[in-house]
């Protein structure tokens, strides 16, 4: 059935202008038109006077580990997300997400953990270049997006993996390498560097590694719940989304912020001033510009909830980044479907781009958390208003951990872990 959303204020995100008093005509998923005055035979007419049309969301770094976060990414407007631990159970989410059997946030995704020691139970062992070049043919063969790297390849290894997804065209993405220098890692056209903890400290090494191309997905958020939590003295008890947690997330946060605490690995890698952090990304920033830079959130790690974190997160950049409100909007749109390379697709509001459109209550330009004040949210053409997106986040804050589907069992996050997904 053709939808037209009228009279409203519409942020296409091709320039920081809104078209006013415009409407815009969809169906099966896809826009038809943008323009004034637009009229249809038996269309569903939603009235948009006074609000504001803007693409949907990206969150380009989760861990989409079990199904109550779907909803709850949904209820925030985040209509995709970039998932960076892949497990089977994922794909079949996302067939059936594409089916539109499921309701969730469209899934592109890394394959599994890899790295060269266990710091997480259940990720992927390589210490050779013969399982290093058999791990990125795997991920290719099983239809994962991009190969997740941590740093404790060895050298030999990390460099026949390199070599390998280049000649496959297959990206790789993660926390770098302890052996080779982000240099050597932009040289073989390394994709994105994850979290801004894990940028170089030489500010000439960031500006090469950021005018080679590379993308940042800083994860504010996560960075920041380092300093509040392990070393400072935040408490769980007093998060502002903790009614979203449930119950095993929780034991979960509390079990991976004692280890964090205890282990002597943040003695070295993260016990550094926040300013230190938020320097390092403005260089890359100064470097690259913002079209390189994705808005990312590494939920659901400890102090991250699905969803009410990506505004955290959006607010973070205007404020700790110092990017405009429009390059703001852009990390978490256009520069989100340009990283994944459906930027044909997704990202901007335009004729033949799929519908996934928030209707907000005021203007996002204007002040970026406005992005939060949603009224309806689109996603592949259907339309869920204020009053499902409530009964979703009431869903969410009642549900129960034997209602849920986990992608691993509890008992696996005992092990180790290195800070960050």
């Amino acid at each position: 059935m053709k939808t037209i959303l009228k009279n409203a204020g519409i942020l296409t995100m091709e320039k920081a202008e809104v078209l006013q008093d415009f409407d815009l005509l969809f169906e099966g998923g896809k826009i038809l038109k943008i323009d004034k005055n637009i009229k249809a035979d038996e269309a569903k007419v939603v009235d948009c006077t006074g609000k504001f049309l803007m693409p949907g969301l990206f969150d380009m770094h989760v861990h989409l580990n079990s199904t109550e976060m779907m909803q709850l990414f949904i209820a925030n407007g985040v209509t995709s997300v970039r998932n960076m631990w892949g497990f089977p159970i994922q794909l079949e989410w996302k067939a059936q997400i594409e089916r539109g059997e499921l309701l969730s946030p469209y899934i592109y995704s890394t394959g599994p953990l890899t790295d060269g020691v266990s710091y997480w139970t259940g990720s992927t062992i390589v210490t050779t270049p013969e399982e290093a070049e058999a791990a990125v043919l795997k991920d290719i063969k099983d239809g994962y997006m991009y190969f997740k790297a941590y740093p404790s390849i060895p050298k030999d290894a990390f460099l026949h993996l390199l070599a390998v997804a280049k000649k496959y065209n297959f990206k790789v993405v993660g926390h770098g390498n302890n052996e080779l220098s982000w240099k050597t890692l932009a040289d073989f056209g390394y994709y994105c560097c994850e979290h801004t903890n894990c940028l170089p400290e030489d500010p000439s090494d960031i500006t090469y590694i950021a005018k080679s191309g590379m993308w940042l997905c800083p994860t504010h958020v996560v960075v920041k719940t380092i300093a509040d939590y392990v070393f400072g003295d935040a408490s769980y008890e007093n998060h502002p989304h903790k009614e979203y947690v449930t119950a095993r997330n929780m034991k979960e946060w509390e079990q991976i912020t004692i280890w964090r605490k205890t282990n002597g690995r943040y003695d070295t890698s993260e016990e550094y001033p926040m300013e230190e952090r938020i320097s390092r990304a403005l260089k890359f920033i100064e470097a690259a510009g913002a079209d390189k830079i994705i808005l990312g959130t590494d939920t659901p790690n400890p102090g991250v909830v699905a969803g009410h974190s990506i505004h955290d997160e959006l607010v973070h950049m205007v404020n700790e980044y110092k990017l405009s409100i429009f390059d703001t909007l852009k990390s978490g749109t256009v520069n989100g479907a340009l990283h994944l390379g459906i930027e044909k697709q997704k990202g901007m509001l335009a004729e033949g781009f799929d519908a996934d459109i928030l209707i907000l209550e005021a203007n996002p330009l204007l002040d970026i958390r406005n992005v939060s004040k949603i009224n309806t949210v689109i996603q592949g053409g259907r339309l869920h208003d204020r009053t499902e997106l409530d009964n979703m986040l009431e869903k969410a804050r009642n549900i129960k951990d034997e209602d849920i589907i986990f992608v691993y069992e509890s008992d696996n996050i005992n092990g180790g872990h290195d800070g960050s997904y």
